[in-house]
């Protein structure tokens, strides 16, 4: 998700869910590097720190933590922020875009993955078309927001 976080860097991960990117991106930073994995989910983190202790990676830590409130951690504290999938769970983008931004440090990154438009994204629009069609669930309104809308989103 982050192309080159470099050796060292402190990475914050809002939304880690199970881990595997804050893993992937304990492993680039290096044992001088921290990353701390953040979710509202404490059995879920769980895991993720299970997952990092099984692998030997020392650099790695938990936190039960709202996205959308991210006032607890030090201002300017990371060099960078990374969210897989998770901007969409969040009624209140726009709050946690300023946490993250507020707990970068100077020229700090913000890398997040999000869905695609629906055109553009097969795996899960398809499945989603199928279930509504055999349900006779109603379409779409045309210009309603659903997990797509954070395809178009540039930072």
């Amino acid at each position: 998700m982050l192309r080159r976080p470099g050796t060292g860097s402190r990475v914050l991960d809002v939304a880690a869910g199970t881990g595997e990117q804050t893993l992937a991106v304990a492993r680039r930073v290096g044992s001088e590097g921290w990353v701390l994995a953040t979710d509202i989910s404490p059995s879920i983190l769980h895991f993720a720190g299970q997952s990092a202790r099984a692998e030997g990676l020392n650099n790695v830590a938990t936190r039960e933590l709202d996205g959308e409130d991210l006032s607890v951690l030090e201002e300017g504290s990371f060099d960078a922020v990374i969210s897989r999938v998770g901007m969409i769970y969040f009624p209140d983008q726009q709050r946690t875009l300023a946490g993250m931004r507020r707990v970068l440090k100077e020229n700090g990154k913000v890398a997040a993955m999000v869905y695609s438009s629906a055109e553009r994204n097969g795996f899960f629009s398809q499945p989603v078309s199928i279930i509504r069609r055999r349900a006779q669930l109603p379409r779409r309104s045309p210009g309603s927001q659903g997990l797509s809308v954070w395809g178009v989103w540039r930072c």
